[in-house]
C-alpha cells in the first residue's frame, strides 16, 4: 500500500455510519444561533449622546500601584453627568464609567424630555432651525423625516 492515504478511522463499528465514527457531529447552523454581539456600555453610550447632541468625554484620574497591576480610575462626562469607574486596565476602568454614566443617563430628566419629545430631540431641533432659516436647513429633510 506504498503511496496510499488513509483518512478518517479504520474501524467503523457495525450498526453505525462512517460519520458516527467520526465522532459527535454538529448540529446545522440555524438562524437562532447567530446573533449579533451585543453592544458594549462605551458604544451605547456613545451612540446615545450623539443622537441626543450631548458631548462624553473620557478623563484618566488615577493610576496606582505597580506596574504589572495597576489600578486606573476614569471620569466620564455627559452634559451635568459626572461618573467615575476603576478597573485593573483603562479599558476596564472605561467601560465601567460609561456604564455607571450610561444608567445615570437613563434615570435623568434630559432622557425622559429627548424620548417623549417626538421620538427624537434633533428631530424637534431641526423644526425649530427650518422655521429660523428655511434655505440653510433644507438639506436636512432627508434626514430626519
Amino acid at each position: 500500500m506504498s503511496g496510499s492515504i488513509l483518512a478518517g478511522p479504520a474501524f467503523v463499528p457495525q450498526g453505525s455510519s462512517p460519520a458516527e465514527a467520526y465522532g459527535p457531529q454538529l448540529p446545522p447552523p440555524t438562524s437562532s444561533a447567530v446573533q449579533p454581539a451585543a453592544k458594549t456600555a462605551i458604544s451605547e453610550l456613545m451612540e446615545l449622546t450623539m443622537r441626543m447632541g450631548l458631548v462624553c468625554t473620557f478623563e484618566t484620574l488615577s493610576d496606582t500601584g505597580p506596574s504589572h497591576k495597576k489600578l486606573f480610575m476614569m471620569r466620564c462626562t455627559v452634559g451635568d453627568i459626572i461618573a467615575e469607574g476603576s478597573g485593573y486596565g483603562k479599558k476596564k476602568a472605561k467601560h465601567e464609567a460609561a456604564r455607571v454614566a450610561l444608567n445615570k443617563l437613563k434615570e435623568s430628566q434630559l432622557y425622559v424630555d429627548y424620548v417623549n419629545v417626538s421620538g427624537c430631540k434633533t428631530h424637534a431641533m431641526y423644526k425649530i432651525l427650518l422655521e429660523i432659516k428655511p434655505r440653510q436647513y433644507m438639506f436636512m429633510t432627508c434626514l430626519y423625516i
